[in-house]
């Protein structure tokens, strides 16, 4: 089956959001799919990690990215109070931090906006993680360590939606 896939920028929506249209043909059936895709052009995000070497670097990393990097806090309460604060688009949580780890700032970021977008990183890949993680509503996972491309990637998949036109 052939396809020919024509995109194109449609209009600015508020919050700093695009909409492309992205049009897929088949010769073989004779149809066109149209798909709308909203993306938020320059997403703002809070940084919270508690290794300040690995949150410098990371941070800078994504800021260089085209990523807004509103704050940045070292446990589970910064998290919560940053998010409160900031209404960042996305909130990066690493997961094990001493004190207020990653699960007390998604259960309180959740009590704040339920639908908030979260990356949570971690190196704690057990099975008591991955089943506590499930039972909060969906963040999204990625695994220490990780390719900062991809993490920056993963935040921009998060902050863009895909609409049937």
């Amino acid at each position: 089956m052939q396809f020919i896939i024509s995109a194109g920028f449609l209009k600015k929506l508020p919050n700093n959001m695009a909409t492309y249209l992205i049009f897929l043909y088949t010769h073989n059936i004779n149809s066109v799919l149209v798909i709308e895709y909203r993306v938020i052009e320059n997403p703002t995000a809070i940084v919270v990690e508690d290794d300040e070497n690995m949150l410098t670097v990371f941070t800078e990393w994504i800021r260089m990215s085209g990523i807004s990097v509103l704050a940045t806090g070292t446990d589970g309460r910064d998290a919560v109070e940053l998010f409160d604060e900031l209404k960042p688009d996305v909130a990066i949580v690493d997961l094990m931090m001493p004190e207020y780890d990653g699960f007390y700032a998604i259960e309180g970021i959740r009590k704040i906006d339920p639908n908030a977008k979260i990356l949570v990183l971690t190196a704690d890949v057990t099975e008591k993680t991955k089943k506590r993680l499930d039972q909060l509503d969906s963040v999204s996972l990625m695994y220490k360590p990780y390719d900062l491309d991809d993490v920056v990637h993963e935040i921009k998949r998060l902050v863009s939606e895909t609409v049937e036109a």
